[in-house]
């Protein structure tokens, strides 16, 4: 007999969207299913197709469990939906979103016949319009199988949408995610289940595959809550500092003995972070050296480095990569450069301009500078029909894919991409970081 999954969803003014969530539920490839709707008041039609689709979903085989309620926020509806679930594993799906017909197959099968994991997870697809975008789940994995690690899930090393995962329900009880759990209108659910699961550190099966599929308009943008629309610098700031003052909360109710060194990690994460997403206001060069002081004095408080802030402000950019790469675990390329033509592919862009200045010098120096925009004297336009085996290719943009594609298509065997570029010239300006910052880490 299948397992059952609990599919915990909350609703709330989605209208023009549930019903295709709804649908690509009916069309999954697994019978066994319960599914948990809490319509969290909807002012719109949003209760009515609810109610529409409990026979279909009844039709289907499913149970199916309706939840009315004032309107109190993703954070309590998904609590009490959590509360009702009896399946043997359990996954929460936006309900604007829409589930591959496996998604449910892959994992609850994997589960069932693979008691010693506890999580699985997915790859899935950001749809907007026309536009589809891959999304990595673990961009920073090295191997098949994730060992889910807190400190890598405070630095974003792993998505903080639980939406891509299915859990076992007695894994969620045994992490006691319902008595961590705790209700603040802010949208910040994720943290609030997922922390606990990884502080256990789980091993997670991971499908390469995009499962799920997350499904946006330019409409809803503009009025959801979150970092990539934040209008100007202080609704960034404040997004973040509720986003982090949830995180902080929730691993402060964890029994762990390493729980100081987390919360300044926490801290450390949540300036990297508003000093990345401050790079698309303008006008903010103040607020910019104001944010990258917290950072400079977080990073000694994490660790005693013997660098002045004084010399670093120099080079906050580098500064900034070096503290970053660093924390997120990212591996130095090694090759020999020695006799070998150094191409910088995208050397009249923005990230060129930051980090040519700083590759003077070191073994990675570019010997020949290409661009679309180039003149075909000083700065040649791009063919890869000219690539040689032995050539290396530094690729600067920081939208890359075609790039790689290409040169996985040419005779070139060596590139690097900007970040690692980056982080060659950082540790090279910064060598004191190199040991010092080494933190989790996916296994």
């Amino acid at each position: 007999m299948q397992a059952t999954v609990s599919i915990v969803t909350t609703c709330y003014n989605k209208e023009k969207d549930i019903a295709n969530m709804f649908d690509s539920v009916i069309a999954q490839k697994w019978d066994n299913i319960q599914v948990i709707l809490v319509n969290d008041g909807s002012t719109d039609k949003t209760g009515d197709i609810i109610k529409g689709y409990e026979s279909k979903f009844t039709a289907r085989g499913y149970e199916v469990i309706i939840i009315e309620q004032e309107n109190k926020g993703v954070e309590f509806a998904t609590l009490v939906g959590l509360k009702r679930a009896t399946g043997d594993f359990i996954c929460f799906p936006d309900c604007d979103d829409e589930l591959d017909p496996e998604f449910v197959s892959l994992q609850a099968e994997f589960l069932s016949s693979n008691r010693n994991y506890k999580i699985t997870a997915c790859d899935g697809l950001d749809i907007c319009g026309n536009s589809k975008t891959y999304r990595t789940i673990f961009p920073y994995l090295v191997g098949n199988e994730p060992i889910l690690i807190l400190e890598d899930y405070i630095l974003w090393k792993i998505t903080s949408s639980h939406a891509f995962y299915m859990i076992a329900n007695s894994y969620l009880k045994e992490c006691r995610v319902e008595e961590f759990y705790y209700s603040k209108r802010f949208g910040n659910q994720e943290q609030q289940i997922m922390i606990p699961l990884v502080a256990k550190n789980p091993l997670c099966k991971y499908f390469r595959k995009p499962l799920y599929k997350r499904i946006r308009n330019l409409n809803d943008l503009e009025n959801h809550q979150s970092h990539r629309n934040a209008k100007n610098y202080s609704t960034l700031v404040e997004f973040f500092t509720e986003f982090y003052n949830c995180q902080q909360e929730t691993i402060n109710k964890l029994d762990i003995d390493n729980k100081n060194e987390l919360l300044q990690l926490s801290n450390l994460s949540k300036w990297l972070t508003i000093l990345k997403y401050t790079e698309r206001y303008k006008d903010v060069d103040n607020l910019r050296r104001e944010i990258f002081k917290q950072l400079f004095d977080e990073v000694n408080n994490y660790l005693d480095i013997p660098i002045s802030y004084q010399t670093v402000s120099k080079h906050s950019a580098l500064f900034y990569q070096a503290v970053n790469n660093n924390v997120i675990g990212i591996e130095q390329k090694h090759f020999a450069t020695n006799n070998r033509r150094i191409i910088a592919w995208g050397a009249l862009g923005g990230n060129a301009k930051n980090i040519l200045p700083y590759c003077k010098g070191t073994n990675i120096e570019p010997t020949e500078l290409w661009d679309m925009n180039g003149d075909d004297v000083s700065v040649k336009k791009p063919n890869v029909d000219l690539l040689q085996q032995n050539d290396i290719v530094l690729i600067l943009p920081t939208s890359n894919k075609e790039i790689i594609e290409l040169l996985q298509k040419s005779k070139v065997k060596d590139y690097m991409t900007y970040e690692e570029v980056c982080h060659i010239t950082a540790l090279k300006k910064f060598p004191e970081l190199r040991e010092k910052l080494k933190i989790g880490g996916i296994k």
